[in-house]
């Protein structure tokens, strides 16, 4: 009576009573309650979901019967409460959205939906408990509509004594989302922001550079009402007066706590750092400061994480690290955080999970409706060609043909060499394609290729008339587009399908085996015919747009490999220098080749599976057996155990992320870019997809384990008395990384690999059954 009681008291404390009703969602765990041992069962067993729950009268504390229970959504069914008004749906291994919708004659009608969530393994129940009012049914409300929120960026640079700076030379620079703009005055405020972080530097004449970041956090509540409501964030930079002997660099961290309503919110704040030297701070306020940071701690990279709390609020969580600028100059990180509110009652369009899938299923698809260009030797000649000076046949012309085991033979043979004029350009064609997305809608992409001889310079293309084994060859210049074989590479690739024939099944799932293995993703499959071709004086250029997601007007480089395959596709690699090189910059993706082949733009990737071996878990259970003695060959065993995967860092350490949706996932792991956030955003999408492809259409949601009950068959000897069960959890961790220049970015991905149960007996005798070298008796259950 216990549980319904407190259920009255939060109806009470809500204002739900008679004349409302009230629905409560939980997740628990089903707890298979049969006396039969049941054999373990060697292979992964799909997960199972169900839901179910009460129904009461609007007193919330007498049971409903004979309610009509309706399922809508990935799956319908019908129920009718029972005498105790309970009622339940079993739905399989379905998982996707649902709306349960209760009515009786007499008691007005409410819905429900319901999101489940998938799993790796287990049975998973989803609690929906109603309480309902007494009333004539009417019809359901009309569509709740909530506002969009805008955001803006206030901006004040001032003197030691408060006063705006007036300098004529002041300039101050923002960048940050699609921002990048630079102004002159002290005081000014940009609207209509994306959210994200906002990199700020003042500078004049007679003073010290001021810079730092802002943090334009962004607002997960929901507010009612139509068009949108403005969040406001502001940040004061302080410039010191310029001295001939500087002082030490100034770091200072500071920041406001409000809600969506812009009111500021009293909670309750903490400040801590990675390196032990800091003094954790904790205040209970509306905003905080935490001024002169130890210079040590910035060259030493720590991490400072900051955690704030408030009553009626989801917890906020921010991790960062503080830019390294010069002595006299000052950094300021500003973390203005909006606080969401809890949603204690559903509504018809329920907040989102604070930590949802960073990016749903993508579906993007690319058909490319002109694969391949065509140019003749004929085409070329200069009666057919105004750009091209001459066309000659040539004997003995070195040309480079690449093996099928990567390496390149020189080899003189007999070719076609057309001479481009200077400043002249040879148009080669174009592929075409249509991206067909939700976000974006229908775009036609075009590539398009070509030949341009430098300014006072002549250049050469140069095709062979025979291949390596001395066969001829078709004399017309080809470049072909494989979507096929993109796809494959970007969306469908597993480690296992890229290890070496030395590595065994065994070794990819043994947490303490490393194994390590070169991947790519791509943008585009290209095939230069006839093999052996090459370009002097100036390369081949196929220009196209930039991939979606990187922004078209971010004047940043973003520097691509250029790869390529010696297995038809399969792998790939980064090309030799000489190759040629790809990129993007102002809205263009630039390849240049040199010479022919399969090749690729695209970034270089590799996916490591790490020593897992020390972040085993161990919990005992010292009282639901302990002492009790046995006269049965087996019993069931229940423990809460930690399920799916989550993200982690490179070293399988975990991380706290103010969110884990592609933008912020983006913004922390390549916050050292200083790319437009969108870029950042793509750059991660490529992580993910490489993650969600290697791990069967499964991806992370957050860095916590989901907690669900399990329970487990254990074999024990008889007549013997037990003094503790004790579950041990094991993981795999794989590191996925992705190569932007000379930089590396990694991510951790950490899954449950296999959980044991070992029994300990009174004698001290510790037997158990498992996948571990050192088990004895018990059960492992295999995931």
């Amino acid at each position: 009576m216990k549980m319904k009681s407190d259920f009255l008291k939060k109806l009470k404390t809500w204002g739900v009573l008679a004349l409302t009703a009230f629905v409560m969602t939980s997740v628990t765990a089903c707890k298979d309650d049969k006396d039969d041992p049941t054999p373990p069962n060697p292979e992964p067993v799909a997960a199972t979901y169900s839901i179910s729950g009460t129904v009461y009268s609007s007193d919330a504390t007498t049971a409903l019967s004979g309610v009509t229970v309706e399922l809508s959504g990935a799956k319908s069914a019908s129920a009718t409460s029972g005498n105790d008004g309970s009622y339940k749906f079993d739905l399989d291994t379905t998982t996707g959205s649902f709306t349960v919708k209760f009515s009786k004659e007499g008691y007005k009608s409410m819905s429900v939906p319901v999101t489940v969530t998938a799993i790796t393994s287990g049975t998973i129940n989803y609690s929906v408990n109603a309480a309902m009012a007494k009333g004539e049914s009417t019809d359901p409300e009309p569509e709740k509509h909530y506002k969009t929120p805008t955001y803006s960026l206030s901006i004040n640079i001032t003197d030691a004594d408060g006063k705006a700076i007036d300098a004529k030379d002041l300039k101050v620079a923002v960048k940050g989302g699609d921002v990048d703009i630079t102004k002159n005055e002290a005081s000014f405020e940009l609207t209509n922001l994306k959210s994200g972080i906002y990199s700020i530097q003042a500078s004049a004449t007679g003073y010290d550079i001021a810079s730092g970041k802002v943090l334009v956090n962004a607002v997960t509540e929901k507010v009612e009402g139509e068009g949108t409501f403005e969040v406001k964030t502001g940040a004061t930079f302080t410039m010191k007066t310029a001295s001939l002997t500087p002082a030490k660099a100034a770091y200072n961290i500071s920041g406001k706590i409000t809600n969506a309503d812009g009111k500021a919110v009293t909670s309750t704040i903490t400040l801590s750092c990675s390196d032990e030297s800091f003094t954790t701070q904790t205040v209970n306020a509306a905003e905080f400061s935490a001024e002169k940071i130890d210079p040590k701690l910035v060259e030493a990279g720590a991490t400072f994480f900051l955690t704030v709390k408030a009553s009626g609020y989801t917890t906020y969580s921010w991790s960062f690290k503080l830019n390294k600028v010069a002595a006299g100059q000052t950094w300021n990180e500003v973390i203005n955080v909006v606080l969401s509110k809890v949603v204690v009652i559903p509504d018809p369009d329920p907040t989102p999970d604070p930590t949802p899938d960073p990016t749903p299923d993508d579906d993007t698809t690319t058909t490319v409706t002109k694969p391949s260009t065509e140019t003749s030797t004929e085409a070329l000649k200069p009666e057919n060609n105004a750009a091209v000076e001459k066309q000659e046949d040539v004997k003995d012309q070195t040309v480079i043909f690449t093996k099928p085991d990567g390496t390149t033979e020189e080899k003189k043979v007999d070719a076609t060499v057309t001479t481009v004029k200077p400043n002249e350009k040879v148009e080669l064609g174009t592929i075409e394609a249509k991206e067909t997305s939700t976000e974006s809608g229908t775009k036609e992409i075009v590539d398009e290729i070509s030949f341009t001889a430098p300014a006072g310079k002549a250049a050469q293309i140069i095709i062979p008339k025979e291949d390596a084994a001395g066969q001829p060859v078709n004399q017309t210049l080809v470049v072909k587009r494989d979507a096929d074989k993109e796809t494959v590479i970007n969306k469908e690739q597993k480690v296992e399908n890229l290890v070496p024939e030395t590595v065994t099944k065994e070794d990819l799932t043994d947490p303490e085996t490393i194994v390590q293995v070169p991947t790519a993703t791509v943008e585009r499959i290209f095939t230069g015919e006839p093999s052996g071709t090459k370009f002097e004086g100036a390369p081949l250029t196929i220009e196209s747009p930039v991939p979606t997601g990187v922004a078209a007007t971010d004047n940043v480089e973003l520097p691509m490999a250029l790869l390529t395959s010696y297995d038809d596709g399969k792998t790939w690699e980064v090309a030799p220098a000489d190759m040629g090189k790809a990129t993007c910059k102002d809205g263009k993706m630039i390849v240049e080749v040199n010479h022919f082949s399969m090749f690729a733009p695209g970034f270089d990737m590799k996916i490591k599976k790490i020593n897992s071996s020390t972040m085993k878990t161990e919990k005992k259970d010292t009282k639901t057996y302990s002492g009790k003695l046995f006269t049965k060959d087996s019993f069931d065993f229940t423990a809460e155990v930690e399920d799916g995967m989550i993200y982690t860092d490179e070293n399988g350490a975990t991380i706290s992320y103010p969110g884990y949706t592609t933008d912020v996932m983006g913004q922390q792991l390549f916050s050292d870019l200083a790319n437009a956030a969108s870029t950042k955003e793509y750059l991660f999408k490529k992580l993910y997809d490489k993650i969600k492809s290697d791990n069967n259409k499964i991806c992370p949601t957050s860095s916590a384990f989901a907690k669900v009950d399990k329970t487990f068959t254990v074999p024990v000897q008889r007549n013997t008395t037990i003094d503790y069960i004790q579950l041990t959890t094991n993981y795999i961790v794989k590191v996925y990384t992705i190569i932007v220049g000379d930089q590396e970015f990694s991510i951790g991905v950490k899954s449950v690999s296999s959980r044991t149960v070992n029994v300990v007996y009174k004698s001290e005798h510790g037997h158990g059954h498992g996948d571990d070298i050192n088990a004895g008796g018990g059960i492992v259950d295999f995931e």
